[in-house]
């Protein structure tokens, strides 16, 4: 009895090991306010996370591959505060950096398929050209098709924000391994309608600030 009590519990740790991250832990939904920055305009208010380093990345996906690619995730959260719902499209966000250039945001499906080629190549945005469900297909199974899977799940896409509600997704950027990319940098949006009348809304643009270290224990 008392072998098959520790055998129990013995499968029970083996299967909390194996458990990936990104099924582990929920999904990060902070309120705009809540992110280090962010900026309301016209009854709308979003705010951004990057996810940069290992460490940060393995909060998302457990993975270091997004690491090895140069890729770092940034969480968007987006509250419709108008009296009218708001499309907001992932393919209109970019990064501005301290000299003015602008890097777009990667499709996960860009992602996806670097993932999946021997040299690592990121598709150029906005799409590959391959629907989402054959690069799915393309994955097979184990933990790189985990990992896309997840990548697809918790992109942002283009959500339709109903009055009072919140919405939450990650968009790709590849800004490489470094922080400095970080200093004087905005995060840009733009593709924001009136979802009942399609009149495009003022772009959003505010610094894309690093969250602080959590404290030690």
């Amino acid at each position: 009895m008392y072998l098959r009590y520790l055998i129990g519990w013995a499968v029970i740790a083996a299967l909390a090991v194996a458990v990936p991250a990104e099924e582990k832990q929920p999904f990060p939904a902070p309120a705009p306010q809540a992110c280090p920055a962010w900026l309301e305009s016209q009854g709308v208010t979003i705010g951004a996370i990057p996810y940069a380093g290992e460490k940060r990345i393995r909060e998302l996906f457990d993975s270091k591959e997004l690491v090895q690619l140069g890729i770092v995730p940034v969480l968007v959260a987006v509250h419709n505060g108008a009296d009218h719902p708001v499309v907001i499209a992932a393919a209109g966000i970019a990064v501005v950096d301290r000299e003015g250039r602008m890097i777009r945001a990667l499709p996960w499906e860009g992602v996806a398929m670097a993932l999946l080629q021997p040299d690592g190549q990121v598709g150029a945005p906005p799409s590959t050209g391959i629907p989402p469900v054959d690069i799915i297909r393309m994955a097979g199974q184990g933990k790189k098709a985990k990992l896309i899977q997840a990548m697809k799940d918790k992109a942002l896409g283009t959500p339709t924000i109903a009055p009072g509600e919140t919405a939450h997704g990650l968009v790709f950027f590849k800004l490489g391994t470094g922080l400095g990319v970080f200093d004087g940098a905005n995060l840009y949006l733009a593709e924001i309608y009136n979802a009942d009348t399609r009149e495009e809304m003022v772009y959003f643009e505010f610094p894309l600030k690093l969250p602080p270290d959590p404290p030690r224990k």
